[in-house]
């Protein structure tokens, strides 16, 4: 009888220690959880060289694609990447580069690249604020990439003021296409829009009209169009 009490006791300790060890380790398991965070994932592209924007001038040689992959992942400033397979050689980028077709690279984009950049609505208020810069258009120029147009209230000064219901807005194209750098004025009253002063890689006939539009929402409380691709001051 006593032999018989002992292994139950015996049992009760091991099965109470089995008890502790399991909800020790689910309690350091679930905490393990709480402090991971989800590495980046990328969108790959198979035989794509994504040109320049490269974090450094050598990349990283003897490392795998995984390897690569993470290295990017880690870094806050790191976008892109481009893979030599045959070299097992790494180039983080701190962009998207230009896309060229090359059988032996394989590259990859951060696939939160445009979390970054959220756009206001329609008729963003922040427009009008002097010196506020505002992303006003998210423009899809072709997944995965971006292009985004950006604002900034200019205040009329002595030799820059147009008068009356005329605003000036300082635009900024960003993005896959290229940049973009202009000075347009708006005239409410007229409903229209001419550009003063453009320069970058983007000529004025490439501005998407959803740029007008939501510039008109913002200033005028309705749609504005161009009333010519000619700029003022070439």
């Amino acid at each position: 009888m006593k032999s018989s009490v002992v292994k139950d006791i015996n049992m009760i300790r091991r099965l109470a220690g089995l008890t502790l060890v399991l909800l020790l380790g689910m309690g350091s398991l679930g905490s393990a959880e709480s402090e991971s965070t989800e590495p980046d994932t990328f969108n790959r592209l198979v035989g794509v060289d994504l040109f320049g924007d490269d974090l450094t001038s050598n990349g990283v040689k003897g490392i795998s694609l995984a390897e690569c992959e993470a290295i990017c992942s880690n870094d806050s400033s790191c976008k892109a990447y481009s893979f030599i397979e045959a070299k097992q050689w790494c180039f983080p980028k701190h962009g998207s580069g230009n896309q060229k077709d090359n059988t032996d690279i394989t590259s990859g984009v951060k696939a939160d690249l445009n979390d970054g950049f959220k756009c206001s609505d329609d008729t963003p208020e922040v427009v009008k604020l002097a010196r506020e810069y505002t992303c006003l258009y998210e423009q899809d120029v072709g997944y995965p990439y971006k292009q985004w147009w950006n604002v900034v209230h200019l205040l009329p000064t002595a030799s820059w003021n147009f008068g009356g219901d005329t605003n000036t807005v300082y635009v900024h194209g960003d993005g896959k296409s290229g940049d973009f750098f202009g000075t347009l004025k708006i005239n409410c009253p007229l409903k229209s829009a001419s550009w003063i002063t453009v320069a970058g890689w983007i000529p004025v006939a490439r501005v998407p009209n959803e740029v007008y539009r939501r510039l008109g929402l913002a200033y005028c409380g309705t749609g504005i169009s161009l009333t010519s691709l000619d700029v003022v001051w070439d």
